[in-house]
């Protein structure tokens, strides 16, 4: 029994094709002894394209055909070939049946009929290499391509999205932002509180308070707010700026965790009218810090000198520098001995200076940094009363920051009046001199240096003079006999070094 299997090839083999003929005796292995030779003709397939009206039927057809192809090499390809060219011929047939060419004795091939015009050939090859693709991209998605079907499906399937790292982030946002609209209200109250405890002595104090819109409590930063008053006598205008710790900063929250709590900075300036500060410097502080707070100012660490505070009634912690202590008698009344009493533990320091020049940088980085002080670099002086705190604001039963603006109130009275009898602004201003002069004067080794330069130039200047002059003149001889005896002086000098 012979069995013809025609392969349609893609469209670019649509043509003329080639029909394999399988030819067996029944066993299926391709290798039948009486007979059983492979016959191989040639079968023009494109008029059986045209009669494929149903491209279903094709699909089928070509499917079987195929399968059929894979499996020729095994005992049952053939029977499973035809089984589904059989089932496609039940659902639709094969219109055209001489598409295939059955062989007979002789091994020939008859050729297929052609009904069809080139144009709608052309137009069945481009729809059928269409569905053919359409095909093959179908069983590639459904996993029937290289791999098999379970992992070509976990292929195409997309990765799950893995939302932690965006929960996270979200979360720290969240939390960064709730800490610092807490942090700053709380911030907002703290200074609220020092607002309406100094506001009814800045009125009191000064013509005007605040802004000219009426703004008392001024918003400098998350953590920094001021109160500005002016119009006093003796002074330009006064700035009390109180900087609370960074609650609205959650990594310094977070620093601060185990710490004890952060007190409150209040710092008040006074400027004043320069020809109402009669030239002294006078500073209090603490006196186990004083070294630290007098070498950071310039002006107290020039002229000034150090005194116990306790001879003029002040706690035993606070030291005082100045001058001449004539001043501190004056300034020292009993309304300030007792605020100092009263703030004593809680002052930084008071610094009254007509020649006051900032704060230096206390650190090793800004004292690496800094150049050395001389008369070209020297900041502009101001004439200012400074005074500076580290207490807890608005604390229950804790100190009031009402006393601090009126004891400014009364230090501003006192220097405004303060008058210095002739040999106290005498010895001021020697001191002052001094201190100036040490800044212009010439540094040592810069002396020594150019000392040396001018020691060497003369030497040379002489040598060129005797040696332009003739071999036997007189002097050039006496000038040779002394350079020889200072050479072997010299050496006398070396060996006796080397002998001890």
């Amino acid at each position: 029994m012979t069995i013809v299997l025609v392969l349609l090839l893609d469209g670019s083999q649509l043509g003329p094709s080639t029909a394999v003929a399988a030819a067996g005796d029944g066993g299926g292995d391709g290798s039948g002894s009486n007979g059983g030779k492979r016959k191989v003709a040639a079968a023009a397939a494109d008029e059986d394209v045209d009669e494929f009206d149903d491209l279903d039927q094709w699909d089928q057809i070509h499917t079987a055909t195929a399968t059929a192809t894979a499996g020729g090499s095994s005992g049952g390809g053939d029977k499973k070939a035809n089984a589904n060219s059989k089932k496609a011929k039940k659902k639709g047939g094969l219109p055209n049946p001489e598409a295939a060419a059955a062989g007979d004795g002789d091994g020939k091939v008859q050729p297929a009929s052609e009904d069809s015009s080139a144009a709608a050939k052309k137009k069945k090859q481009q729809q059928m290499l269409e569905k053919q693709k359409m095909l093959q991209a179908k069983q590639q998605a459904s996993g029937a391509g290289p791999g098999g079907g379970q992992d070509g499906q976990a292929a195409t399937e997309p990765p799950a999205n893995d939302l932690g790292i965006e929960l996270v982030f979200m979360m720290l946002i969240l939390l960064y932002t709730l800490n610092y609209v807490m942090g700053s209200k709380r911030n907002k109250t703290v200074a609220q509180s020092m607002h309406d405890e100094c506001k009814d002595e800045f009125v009191k104090l000064f013509t005007q308070v605040g802004t000219h819109d009426g703004q008392t409590l001024i918003q400098e930063s998350a953590n920094e707010y001021c109160m500005y008053g002016s119009g006093k006598r003796y002074c330009r205008k006064m700035a009390m700026t109180a900087t609370v710790p960074n609650r609205h900063d959650l990594v310094q929250v977070l620093k601060d965790f185990l710490k004890p709590p952060k007190p409150d900075f209040i710092e008040v300036v006074v400027e004043m009218e320069p020809e109402a500060f009669q030239g002294f410097i006078f500073a209090v502080c603490q006196a186990r810090s004083s070294k630290q707070f007098v070498g950071a100012r310039r002006d107290l660490s020039a002229v000034t000198k150090k005194h116990d505070g306790r001879q003029w009634g002040l706690p035993q912690n606070l030291s005082v520098h100045t001058t001449n202590p004539d001043i501190v008698r004056h300034l020292m009344t009993p309304s300030a001995q007792s605020f100092l009493n009263e703030f004593g533990d809680e002052l930084v320091g008071l610094h009254f200076s007509d020649k006051y020049m900032g704060v230096r940088g206390s650190t090793l980085q800004d004292k690496m940094n800094a150049e050395p002080d001389s008369a070209a670099n020297l900041p502009e002086m101001q004439q200012v009363l400074i005074m500076q705190f580290n207490l807890i604001i608005g604390q229950e039963g804790g100190l009031n920051t009402a006393k601090i603006v009126k004891a400014a109130g009364e230090f501003i009275d006192a220097v405004g009046k303060l008058r210095l009898n002739a040999q106290a602004v005498k010895d001021a201003e020697k001191g002052w001199d001094n201190y100036m002069s040490l800044l212009t004067k010439e540094d040592p080794r810069e002396m020594e240096r150019k000392a040396q330069e001018k020691k060497f130039q003369k030497l040379k200047e002489e040598k060129e003079k005797y040696e332009a002059m003739e071999p036997n003149n007189p002097n050039r001889l006496k000038w040779e006999r002394q350079q020889e005896k200072k050479a072997l002086k010299a050496k006398a000098k070396r060996g006796m070094k080397m002998m001890r």
